[in-house]
């Protein structure tokens, strides 16, 4: 019988890629934010960072690794702390914009 409480590992993969932004878009680096959605409607969002060596994500693979699930108002409220929390180089308006673009492609 499966447990409930803890649902399997679901790797990202298997779920709707929404899309991305970097926070600072440095030439030799990166420090992205991914969101994907899953069939009820509810969104997982990662980051990583790094140089210019690694694949973003190569270690990220399943939800549990991720924050979320997140409705539409919850990933809104994640990125305006993220924001308030001075997260990348890249001017707060800049930020603004990826994040308006991104929230907007939600379904």
């Amino acid at each position: 019988m499966a447990n409930l409480s803890k649902p399997g590992r679901v790797l990202l993969t298997n779920l709707a890629y929404v899309g991305s932004f970097d926070w600072d878009q440095e030439q030799w680096q990166f420090n992205i934010t991914q969101v994907w959605k899953e069939a009820r409607g509810r969104y997982f969002v990662a980051s990583d960072s790094g140089c210019s060596c690694p694949q973003p994500f190569e270690d990220i693979n399943y939800t549990d690794e991720c924050a979320g699930p997140y409705n539409k108002t919850e990933l809104r409220a994640y990125f305006e702390r993220a924001l308030k929390a001075e997260r990348g180089r890249r001017p707060q308006s800049e930020l603004r914009q990826e994040i308006s673009k991104l929230l907007a492609k939600l379904t």
